[in-house]
């Protein structure tokens, strides 16, 4: 497959690989942070990249030779260090991911790369965690090739219901479950 970019034809990986260059560029370029807190007023500033490019490589099981290398965007200390401050008591969601998740092997071997996944949301309920723990693997065969199935399954915007949101949203929200647009006091 080829794509036409500025009326050049470049076989898609090249063009893959050209996107990923400039977006490096871009983020090399238009992103820095300074740490003013350590300087003195005779000095130049510490000014560095707030982001940077780099590629991770990730086994699939200890001891097999299979290996997946992939690119990486990385936060300078300091950007997060800024976030923790300024995102402590936010709620990380769980999104739905670009590539596809790891497949499921166990209650917790699955799903998200990085964030912790479970095959069942228990709701901090012992019991229920325990009592799920405790069936046999080949028992939840199923249930863990459903879960990599809708895990792989491509996700798209339903305009539709968009459209309806913005709407809603535009008349001022509080419908639906929709918070109010109006600003709300914090007391």
């Amino acid at each position: 497959m080829r794509r036409l970019h500025l009326g050049v034809e470049i076989p898609k990986p090249r063009f893959v690989a050209i996107a990923g260059k400039s977006s490096d560029r871009i983020i090399d370029r238009n992103s820095l942070c300074t740490n003013s807190s350590y300087q003195s007023a005779d000095c130049p500033p510490d000014v560095r990249p707030a982001f940077r490019h780099t590629f991770k490589t990730v086994t699939k099981e200890s001891g097999q030779k299979d290996w997946r290398k992939y690119g990486v965007i990385e936060c300078d200390p300091l950007v997060l260090i800024g976030l923790d401050r300024t995102a402590k008591h936010m709620v990380i969601p769980y999104v739905p991911m670009l590539i596809p998740p790891k497949k499921w092997k166990g209650y917790d071997k699955g799903g998200y790369l990085f964030l912790p996944s479970y095959v069942m949301r228990t709701h901090g309920s012992r019991k229920q965690q325990d009592a799920v723990k405790s069936v046999p693997r080949r028992q939840l065969q199923k249930v863990f090739e459903a879960l990599d199935t809708l895990g792989n399954t491509k996700w798209r915007i339903n305009r539709r219901v968009l459209s309806v949101v913005e709407s809603i949203w535009a008349r001022g929200g509080n419908l639906g479950g929709l918070v109010d647009r109006e600003n709300v006091s914090a007391l």
